[in-house]
This record gives structure tokens, sequence and C-alpha cells, in this order.
């Protein structure tokens, strides 16, 4: 297979267990794929590895806004900035928010002390290879807290993580 033509789930996958330190070849015998092209797609997305922002970029913000849908939750700060979690959806597997416990009222107009993320990965008994991951994210103000459950399947081959986009005053913050 051209190394271009993986699907987004794969490269997220492959750049996250490269990010975690996990040999190429371990993870090319994962994906079935070769070593070669396991490092054409770090090559290809050198770039986003090292640009790739965290949460503690967004501990000390002040949040003026924050919207939440059934696969989304977008934040707007005062700054002007805004960060976006979402799950870009492929062909083999399922992501979406679970549950919310908290107000989210308690964070807005007062700076961010906490924002931290907890995952845990297992696989299934659903079918052989099935992996599901739960992804909680904390959210804590002087006021109160926020904690999210995201809820992730797949046969084993595709991101079932969380993405994270946090994107400056004036700039575009679609999904990338």
């Amino acid at each position: 297979m051209n190394p271009a033509a993986h699907p987004p789930g794969v490269i997220r996958a492959v750049l996250a267990l490269v990010a975690q330190g996990r040999a190429h070849q371990e993870i090319a015998d994962r994906f079935g794929i070769s070593r070669s092209a396991v490092a054409g797609i770090v090559f290809r997305n050198k770039r986003k590895m090292k640009m790739r922002q965290t949460l503690a970029d967004i501990i000390g913000r002040i949040p003026v806004k924050i919207m939440q849908g059934d696969d989304e939750v977008r934040i707007i700060f005062a700054d002007g900035a805004s960060c976006l979690f979402w799950h870009e959806q492929d062909c083999c597997e399922s992501v979406y928010i679970e549950g919310v416990n908290g107000d989210w009222s308690d964070l807005i107009n007062t700076p961010l002390l906490v924002a931290e993320e907890r995952t845990n990965r297992q696989h299934t008994d659903l079918a052989e290879g099935d992996t599901e991951t739960w992804t909680f994210y904390t959210f804590r103000s002087i006021k109160g807290s926020v904690d999210v459950s995201w809820y992730g399947t797949s046969s084993g081959h595709y991101s079932e993580g969380v993405d994270f986009k946090l994107t400056a005053s004036g700039e575009k913050g679609d999904k990338e």
C-alpha cells in the first residue's frame, strides 16, 4: 500500500504510538505495514508532531463560552483563543462523549487551574481483536470542576483517541 494512502485513523494511531516511544517494528507488526511505511508516516507528519499542543497550553486561560455536542467540546477563551476536543471518525471505530459530571458554568469567567487527560485502553470481549478506550478529561477552576468521559471502540487498528486543537486568536479553528 502506498504510505500516503493509509487511512487517517491509522496515521493518528501510528503517530500516537511513536509519541509513546514504541519501536517502529512493533508498530509495523501491529498494523500489518512495513517499518519503512511507519518511518514515512512519521517523516510526513514530523512538523505536526513538533507543533502538537497540549492541555497545559490552556491552563490559566479564562473560558467565556463552552459548547458541548454529542461528539465535541469547544471552549472559547477571553483572549480570543479557542480549543476543540473531538474525534475524526474513520471507517472502523466509534468515539463519543459518554457523560459529563459537573456544571460547565463553574468554569466560565474564571481561570482554568487544572486541565488533564487520563486514558484506559483494553481489549474487549466484543469480538476478537477489538479494543476500547476510555478517555477522561478534568477541567477545574476555583468555582468547581467538570469531568468529561469519552468512550471509543475499534477493530484494534484505528485510533480511539480524542483529538485536541488549540487555535490562537484570529486563526481559523476548524478541525484539521
